[in-house]
């Protein structure tokens, strides 16, 4: 929660829809996939999660605002795009999987953060086939991606989307000399960050606020304004090391727990040792 309380950290997390920022820099001169955003009620939602049966009337609205972009697609929430999971959510290559992708990027949503995201809407987006080295996760495209903060008009800093110690690869195979090619996606040159600062910083000066603004290079070259939140629950690379700590704290605090509940002394194994190690999270 990034040493807020939790009713600030909702307040950022409402700020962060959407419905919120969309309308603000859509108008914008900067590249942006063409989008079109669904609101939905809350019995709506539920129909199209699975929690409910699916009524023909908000079927119809699903198929007519998909049809408005094509396919493939991108689709998120507009809180949420489930990225990691993309084969099965975000990415859409035909209309015969849209249903599903939408009901496990819905499901997905609720369970962010154990208590869900506030969902009020479906993002429907134009496809944009980026400039990626890899796959990781769930066939996710690791791409040129940056992130720029943005504050009351001005860029405090930016860095690379994609650090190593975040990759994972949990459906696809993992490909050889992967590190030396983030590396290279991950090297901004000076012509990159001076055309990324100006757009950037023509997003500041159309939206008050400490803001994260995320940029893609498309495969043609094109770099494109794919995401934003707010800046005081976005991700940063001081974060990451803080979640790589905490997570080998809990690593240890599970491993003293095990040896407790299992009766050992200290220096004392079994044959699951070396698994328990190498896989902490089973």
């Amino acid at each position: 929660m990034n040493d807020i309380d939790w009713k600030t950290y909702w307040k950022y997390v409402r700020m962060s829809s959407m419905l919120n920022w969309w309308p603000k820099i859509k108008d914008v001169d900067v590249p942006k996939p063409k989008t079109e955003i669904l609101e939905l009620t809350t019995e709506e939602l539920a129909q199209l999660a699975g929690y409910e049966k699916l009524k023909m009337k908000t079927y119809t609205k699903v198929i007519e605002f998909a049809s408005k972009i094509g396919f493939p697609l991108f689709i998120r929430t507009d809180q949420y795009s489930a990225k990691h999971h993309y084969k099965d959510t975000c990415y859409v290559p035909d209309l015969p999987v849209l249903m599903q992708h939408i009901a496990t990027l819905l499901q997905e949503a609720s369970n962010v953060n154990m208590v869900g995201l506030p969902t009020r809407a479906l993002v429907f987006r134009e496809f944009i086939e980026l400039n990626y080295g890899f796959k990781a996760f769930h066939d996710l495209p690791i791409a040129k991606e940056r992130r720029y903060m943005i504050r009351d008009g001005e860029v405090v800093r930016h860095f690379p989307y994609w650090p190593e110690e975040a990759i994972r690869f949990w459906s696809v195979e993992e490909p050889k000399n992967w590190r030396a090619t983030l590396k290279k996606l991950n090297a901004e040159t000076e012509e990159e960050v001076k055309l990324l600062t100006k757009y950037a910083e023509k997003i500041a000066k159309a939206i008050e606020g400490f803001w994260s603004v995320d940029f893609a290079q498309a495969k043609n070259g094109t770099w494109y304004l794919i995401d934003m939140g707010r800046g005081e629950i976005s991700w940063t690379p001081e974060k990451q090391k803080e979640r790589e700590e905490q997570k080998k704290e809990l690593e240890k605090e599970l491993k003293e727990f095990l040896e407790l509940v299992e009766g050992k002394d200290e220096g004392e194994g079994d044959e699951n040792d070396a698994h328990r190690k190498e896989y902490p999270h089973n």
